[in-house]
């Protein structure tokens, strides 16, 4: 398989504009497709205003900013990707649209073009358009924002060949992107080892032990940069929901989740989506007062610290064992992860 230099993008989401961007600072030719909704010339200005910037600041050179220029697509046209090497899909967590999306791609692009998706929680072999493509149609998983987390999870199937893998795990080291290598059971690992801290935390707050707020504040401080359920509401309760049925659908101990995949099952149900409807976790508005709710039985923040932290290590230790990736590998890329 040829090496990868002209890279697709599907998606003005978060993720497909992030992506762009991020690559549009290597040696690549781009094409960035996006909805009809997109506003199209707004998105070529802030792209040609960045790269005159990065001329003015000595980042890009003159003949790399005019490379830029001239090889770069930004429209809503499908077809503009027909000579692409890789195609990298980035839009909405919904299976039947990403379906959808890799149908119309199989009959637009160049036979041996690597069809890619960022999806968080669907695996590659529910993407696969046709038998010609079953051997190149895989994860990768970059993780927000891309330039500061130097993670990505490169996910393929049984179907995947040996070619797509090794000019996958080339494009990657050129991107200058750090990559964990997975089939399907032990895919989309690090949400699935944090998801073993997520309902840990969601268990001790429904025990009485501290608030919701509590728990963010204390997982702001030793964990992450964004607490646990000010994260479900910005992602939306309802993709969550989704991420979590598929994160869980095999775990041997399942019954461990049923709470939380229960509460979220009753929120999604009232309408309560998160940021996006106003209400979730938390609610969202100008008059909103801080929770001075007391928890029923408080725990110290060295318990709840300790119980987060065990809970974090025997996921990073049960993912090792299924996965065959080392413990170190896996707690390096959980703190990269995590941030």
């Amino acid at each position: 398989m040829s090496s990868i230099h002209h890279i697709g993008i599907v998606g003005e989401g978060k993720m497909g504009t992030n992506i762009f961007h991020y690559l549009s600072g290597f040696d690549l030719q781009l094409s960035w497709v996006c909805s009809e909704a997109a506003d199209i010339g707004k998105l070529l200005r802030t792209f040609q205003k960045k790269i005159k910037r990065s001329l003015d600041a000595g980042i890009l050179t003159e003949a790399r900013y005019n490379f830029l220029l001239e090889t770069t697509t930004i429209s809503s046209d499908l077809a503009d990707l027909a000579a692409c090497d890789l195609v990298i899909e980035a839009i909405p967590e919904e299976l039947s649209m990403k379906q959808t999306l890799f149908m119309a791609l199989d009959s637009v692009v160049k036979p041996g073009c690597i069809l890619a998706s960022n999806s968080s929680s669907i695996n590659p072999s529910a993407l696969i358009p046709s038998e010609n493509r079953k051997d190149r149609t895989i994860g990768l998983h970059f993780f927000y924002p891309v330039s500061l987390k130097n993670i990505v999870e490169f996910g393929f199937t049984d179907e995947t060949s040996e070619s797509c893998k090794s000019a996958i795990s080339s494009f990657l080291r050129s991107i200058e992107r750090h990559y964990l290598p997975m089939n399907e059971e032990s895919a989309f690992i690090l949400n699935r080892i944090y998801l073993e801290v997520q309902v840990e935390a969601f268990h001790i707050v429904k025990e009485g032990k501290c608030t919701y707020r509590q728990m963010d504040e204390l997982v702001k401080e030793s964990f992450s940069p964004a607490g646990i359920f000010e994260f479900f509401d910005s992602v939306g309760l309802d993709v969550m929901l989704a991420s979590i049925r598929n994160y869980t659908a095999h775990h041997p101990e399942r019954e461990k989740f049923s709470a939380l995949i229960n509460s979220l099952e009753e929120l999604v149900k009232e309408g309560k989506l998160g940021q996006k409807s106003g209400q979730g976790f938390y609610e969202y508005n100008a008059s909103e007062e801080p929770d001075h709710e007391q928890p029923a039985n408080p725990l110290s923040v060295e318990e709840i610290n300790a119980r987060l932290n065990d809970a974090l290590g025997s996921a990073i230790d049960y993912f090792s064992s299924l996965s065959g990736l080392m413990v170190a590998e896996l707690t390096s890329s959980m703190t990269e992860y995590l941030g």
